[in-house]
């Protein structure tokens, strides 16, 4: 037997059921004890809710809660643009910076040697362009992925 929810059975008790379900809920409160439990214990809440007298909010009640409404709505519609304003301009200056960035320390790539190729060589006491030794890990890597600049001076032929 399945037991009728407490909405349902609040429902049946305001009296806002169709005729149907008031007689199908009616039926089955007379065998279900554990739902007559529950239509006893709505029916207290009720009348307890009942016996209560109406409080009448004191007359700077209204204004206070209107007050803390707009309140709460002015700084949630301010954060609404803001934030998201905030966030995509970080990120385009982040962009525009990185590019900026990048452009300084790589400089223009269309040359075979560059600035800081030099000055890494020449840190290192090295020339910018040097040939690995016959055999090396760095020789069969140059013969398996050729450099543009090397294919470009032998003519395309590696």
């Amino acid at each position: 037997m399945r037991h009728i929810n407490k909405k349902r059975l609040s429902a049946y008790l305001d009296g806002e059921l169709n005729e149907n379900l008031r007689q199908e809920i009616k039926i089955h409160l007379e065998v279900c004890k554990y739902c007559q439990g529950l239509v006893a214990e709505l029916k207290t809440v009720s009348q307890s809710l009942e016996i209560l007298e109406d409080l009448d909010p004191t007359p700077f009640f209204s204004k206070r809660v209107r007050s803390k409404v707009l309140e709460k709505t002015q700084v949630r519609g301010w954060r609404k643009v803001m934030v998201p304003a905030l966030a995509s301009t970080a990120a385009a200056l982040s962009i525009i910076l990185g590019g900026f960035i990048s452009q300084e320390m790589l400089g223009d790539s269309s040359g075979t040697d560059t600035g800081t190729e030099t000055e890494l060589a020449s840190y290192l006491g090295t020339s910018p362009v040097q040939d690995f030794p016959e055999g090396s890990l760095g020789d069969v890597i140059d013969e398996v992925f050729p450099d543009e600049g090397a294919a470009a001076e032998n003519g395309g032929n590696s």
